[in-house]
């Protein structure tokens, strides 16, 4: 497919809305929810709405080059605003809606945002931040806020700035600001929610991801009667991105209001195809297990032998089908083709489970700094364990080290006010990941580990705890399992249990509840017996000699997760660097 386009905006309103005769309406191109009932915004009405929007934005004084903060959940809304702002020539800066405050006023500081558009709910909580944010001309919000919160001038509402667009019908002036913009000017600035360190943030140009748009288009499988669910947030550069490759392909994107809300949503809308991160999926499969744990006998029986019957690949399966894996199917989707994993390494055990089950799932890779697609399997070619091959337009190297090496049109313009920081990561148009991995002779990429995240013991030994982390997340009783020891002798974990299987464990132990629920025999023998059988088959030296099991309270508030889900080893590793200091005893060096 080619987008008629060198630009975001240019590319969306060269879009043509298309009329059905047969279902008599216009091309659908997004869907939300209230309760059991569901609206939906015509291609034609979206384009509408941005253009008023966009209108109202240079009513207000918002000039092309300014960057405006976007902090909205996932709706329509969001990609109405991104829009807009791209279409007078302003850059987004998208924010998570779970950052701390600390991170987001740093964010809105470095980037010189000088307007912010929020949630009408959270405006009050934002406004004493202003004090700091001396850049901020405009707060603006969607929704209606509560009656009793003062107005100030420099407010608006979404609704208040497109009906002000509408009423001074600026078209041309709209028009022109989009002939002005290039390629090569910024689409965006996206902070990198890493594991360590201060965010950066990564430019990204309309050439950026228009490429890289163009290359996830051929290898991954979109169609126009498709329907697409979107949980994460839209700051994720991945949602973001993919949600320009369907707006593109008209497909309709339906949304859902986040993690806690998406399995009815499965159900409410029958999506046919999403994307999510390894946590998701995990939370999945092991709902699946524990359900099926808990059936009757018969029912336990059945489950296991079906899954016994495709692990010794039999193809043919008529019974198990018919009686586990549809109703498996129906019950997390009945119309889904395929799930695309990406954000964090997914572990080889869960991409077999749901590809057992016949929604399979194809993991890929990116970073914010590449637009993000790196590569991706397909459905016609996945490989669990890998993340497939470098899309078409994309270069993939290994750095003396392992280290994976990026080239191509997707690669960020540097880093915002951070000179130094791209010097580091750029070298002759080459993108250092900061992954090291390998590839097959098919072309074929495994990411191995963060770079910076190897562990090396005082033997010299290189260990990848990540690899270690998420074979032991694949079970059923383990959330989360973060590992330490590096120039120690060997290495220790804290390990997470699931609260899902907290009553199972009550019952093995003395104690009920609380850290005495964590320290009992008992308890520590069954997941002592679970993790040695689950890393047998790995070399002696990356073997977990002693763990500590902590509770399930490690938060995004703390700076302990990302918004991805991903741990902070070093922040976790300050808060728990008594009890990892034990575990070491008189072996700690």
């Amino acid at each position: 497919m080619t987008i008629n386009g060198d630009t975001i905006p240019r590319a969306f309103f060269e879009l043509e809305p298309t009329y059905s005769s047969r279902l008599r309406r216009e091309q659908l191109a997004l869907k939300t929810r209230q309760g059991d009932e569901a609206t939906e915004i015509s291609l034609r009405s979206l384009q509408e709405q941005v253009r008023e929007l966009g209108c109202g934005l240079m009513a207000i004084g918002i000039k092309a080059g300014e960057r405006v903060a976007l902090d909205l959940p996932n709706s329509p809304e969001w990609l109405i605003s991104d829009l807009a702002i791209t279409s007078i020539g302003a850059v987004t800066v998208p924010l998570y809606t779970t950052l701390g405050r600390d991170e987001k006023i740093f964010i809105l500081k470095d980037s010189g945002a000088v307007a912010i558009i929020l949630s009408a709910e959270h405006r009050a909580a934002f406004k004493p931040s202003l004090l700091q944010l001396t850049e901020i001309r405009h707060v603006l919000s969607s929704g209606i806020a509560p009656e009793s919160e003062e107005e100030d001038i420099n407010d608006f509402s979404l609704h208040g700035l497109r009906i002000m667009g509408r009423v001074a019908k600026d078209s041309v002036g709209l028009q022109e600001r989009m002939d002005a913009a290039t390629p090569d000017d910024p689409f965006s600035i996206i902070y990198t929610s890493g594991t360590t360190g201060i965010p950066k943030g990564a430019i990204i140009s309309h050439a950026n991801i228009l490429s890289n748009i163009e290359g996830s288009l051929q290898v991954i499988d979109v169609r126009p009667t498709d329907l697409y669910l979107s949980y994460l947030q839209l700051s994720h550069a991945f949602e973001r991105m993919i949600h320009y490759l369907l707006l593109f392909s008209t497909v309709p994107i339906a949304y859902s209001k986040g993690l806690t809300t998406v399995g009815s949503d499965l159900e409410f809308f029958k999506p046919s195809f999403m994307i999510g991160i390894p946590f998701f999926f995990e939370k999945i499969k092991k709902k699946i297990i524990r359900t099926a744990s808990d059936s009757g006998a018969i029912k336990r029986t059945l489950f296991k032998a079906a899954f016994a019957s495709k692990q010794a690949g039999n193809k043919d399966g008529s019974i198990a089908n018919a009686l586990v894996f549809k109703k498996i199917k129906e019950k997390i989707g009945p119309n889904i083709r395929y799930f695309v994993s990406g954000g964090a390494p997914l572990s080889i055990e869960t991409a077999e489970f749901f590809n057992r089950i016949g929604l399979p799932v194809i993991e890929g890779y990116g970073l914010t700094e590449t637009s993000p697609v790196i590569a991706v399997n397909t459905l016609g070619e996945n490989r669990p364990g890998s993340v497939g091959r470098a899309i078409p337009g994309t270069e993939v190297r290994l750095g003396r080290d392992g280290e994976i090496m990026v080239k191509g049109p997707g690669i960020m313009k540097g880093y915002h006010n951070r000179p130094e920081e791209t010097a580091e990561v750029l070298c002759d148009g080459w993108l250092r990941t900061g992954d090291t991995g390998h590839i097959d002779d098919d072309g074929f990429i495994t990411i191995t580990d963060r770079k910076k995240d190897i562990i090396i013991t005082s033997a010299g030994k290189n260990i990848a705890p990540q690899k270690i982390e998420t074979i032991l997340k694949a079970d059923e009783f383990i959330k989360e399992v973060i590992i330490f020891g590096d120039l120690q002798t060997h290495i220790v974990a804290l390990v997470v249990p699931d609260n899902e299987r907290l009553e199972d464990l009550r019952k093995m132990a003395t104690a009920k509840d609380g850290p005495a629920l964590l320290t009992d025999p008992a308890v520590h023998a069954f997941f002592e017996k679970k993790i040695r059988e689950r890393l047998k088959d790995l070399a002696a030296f990356e073997h977990i000699k002693k763990f500590a099991l902590i509770a399930d309270d490690l938060t995004l508030d703390a700076g302990e997760l990302t918004p991805t889900h991903k741990v902070k080893r070093d922040r976790i590793g300050e808060r728990y660097s008594k009890l990892i200091d034990s575990l070491y005893g008189a072996d700690k060096r």
